[in-house]
């Protein structure tokens, strides 16, 4: 009876050594939908050139923290689009992103939790066989070659098969699968302890986040059939001919964790100024107004015909008319000072409401950066000195570094445990039984057989130790019969029959009767 064989703890060794390999791969590589975590990114810009170019397949790794310098991938919530950008500037829990090939900044500032991950290893180009693979017909083409690649080597290897009978055996016995599952789990254990023990126990604790909002609105009396009703409301055009005052409003509403100790002050001030050519003169319009609490209101009154007297008395002593439409920024000052989450906190937040304005009317100016021009929300953070349990990922649950460490050592010291089992096991066998060594070793090339279906025996070769009858067997590509003599208890047949030749080793006492 013949059957492949290859050495079979060389072949565990291997096993465990792939093992561990996958692991390690799946720890670098597995994407963070999965559990991973990295993101692959394909570049379809370039923004980033030289250092990224269009069809560029980026690897995108999560960090502990960002900082000056990192190249990260954002989702811009506004658009829905991903970007990999640059961090230029770090502001009050936001980050400034730009790329390398733009001369501007991007609009959206994104928070340290809206990072996916930073640029770790890149692919020139592959991003333009992944974009291939994504078509339908490419994809069905691919999985069609590889199937057809697949069954055809199951047609060889079924066709070999017919050429040579092949038994059916356990590959390493109880023992060597015994010793196969806990070598895994040691591996598996020993990488999980080594990547919580370069983890520290403690982490600071996640920045504080705050938001401030500030909503803008104005009147001002309007004459019948000009506008929907009797005055001008927010948003309507002014027309200074039918009226000069302008009436102004501003809401500031403070939104965080445990606000406490809050004391702020609010001021407004208008800029009357010439974008193009830089001209720019600035309007005191109140005093600073302390404010204790939150939401907190405050209003003026602005007069637009003495803006454009301004504007005028500034091209008549001049001679120079810098442009036909100017720029009215009214501006409301917040200084907040206080706490929140028992923290301290110290921020100025200045929100513009834009008018532009010629010799006829004022108007309000859209906002490249909000979608209502008449009202601004800026998000900020804090530093939380509080320390917190540190966590990582595994398989997409997030598990602490303190229980992962614990586990992880436990879960080796229980596999050294059954180790230490298997070997005294192993120990007390070979001093009890020969016979039951032999088959613990080599149980994979061993079959029982009986001794009176032997046939002819007439020409036996002896061999000295079992390892040599072994390593026939492996030579050979045979099986290694195992006789047990129903008249003597104690002795036990190893035979490898060669052609016409049998090769014998005997272990315990006697002689097999011919």
């Amino acid at each position: 009876m013949r059957v492949n064989h290859s050495k079979r703890f060389p072949t565990l060794l291997a096993n465990l050594f792939l093992f561990a390999v996958l692991v390690g791969v799946w720890y670098l590589l597995a994407p963070i939908g999965m559990g991973g975590q990295v993101a692959y990114v394909m570049v379809n810009g370039n923004s980033m050139e030289p250092i990224f170019h269009l069809g560029d397949l980026v690897i995108i790794r999560q960090a502990d923290a960002y900082q000056t310098g990192d190249i990260v991938t954002y989702q811009d919530t506004e658009t829905g689009t991903y970007v990999i950008h640059r961090i230029v500037q770090s502001m009050e829990g936001r980050f400034l992103v730009k790329g390398d090939n733009n001369a501007w900044v991007d609009a959206y500032q994104p928070t340290p939790e809206e990072i996916i991950g930073k640029a770790w290893l890149y692919v020139p180009q592959a991003g333009k066989i992944v974009e291939w693979m994504r078509t339908p017909l490419h994809a069905a083409l691919v999985t069609g070659l590889l199937g057809g690649v697949f069954m055809l080597d199951v047609a060889v290897q079924a066709s070999k098969n017919k050429k040579k009978k092949k038994a059916n055996f356990a590959w390493g016995g109880w023992f060597e699968a015994a010793l196969l599952t806990l070598g895994i789990l040691a591996v598996l254990f020993l990488i999980l302890g080594i990547i919580a023990f370069i983890r520290p126990v403690l982490r600071t604790a996640e920045r504080i986040p705050y938001t401030q909002t500030g909503v803008f609105s104005y009147t001002a009396a309007g004459a019948s059939g000009i506008y929907d009703t009797d005055s001008v409301q927010s948003g309507d055009p002014i027309f200074t001919k039918l009226t000069c005052n302008l009436n102004l409003s501003f809401n500031y509403t403070l939104e965080g964790n445990q606000i406490e100790a809050l004391a702020g002050s609010q001021q407004f001030y208008a800029l009357v100024k010439d974008e193009q050519s830089g001209w720019q003169r600035t309007l005191p319009l109140t005093a600073e107004t302390a404010f204790s609490e939150s939401p907190f209101s405050n209003s003026t009154s602005i007069d637009l015909c003495q803006v454009e007297a301004l504007v005028a008395s500034m091209e008549q002593q001049t001679g120079f008319r810098l442009s036909n439409v100017y720029s009215l920024e009214i501006v409301s000052r917040v200084t907040v000072n206080g706490q929140i989450s028992g923290q301290p906190l110290s921020t100025v937040f200045a929100p513009e409401l834009t008018f532009r304005f010629d010799s006829l009317h004022f108007f309000v100016e859209e906002s490249t950066t909000q979608a209502n021009p008449l009202q601004t929300v800026q998000s900020g953070s804090i530093a939380n000195p509080n320390w917190v349990p540190n966590t990582m990922s595994i398989i997409g649950a997030k598990v602490t570094v303190a229980g992962m460490r614990v586990l992880a050592g436990a879960g080796f010291l229980l596999v050294l445990l059954g180790l230490l089992a298997l070997y005294l096991y192993f120990r007390g066998t070979s001093k009890n039984s020969q016979a039951a060594l032999i088959q613990l070793k080599y149980g994979g090339l061993i079959i029982d057989v009986s001794d009176r279906g032997l046939g002819d025996l007439s020409s036996v070769i002896e061999v000295a130790t079992i390892e040599d009858l072994v390593k026939l067997a492996e030579r050979e590509n045979v099986m290694i019969m195992h006789v047990r003599v129903e008249r003597q208890d104690s002795v036990f047949y190893y035979l490898v029959r060669v052609n016409d030749t049998v090769y014998r080793y005997v272990s315990g006492r006697g002689r097999l009767d011919k």
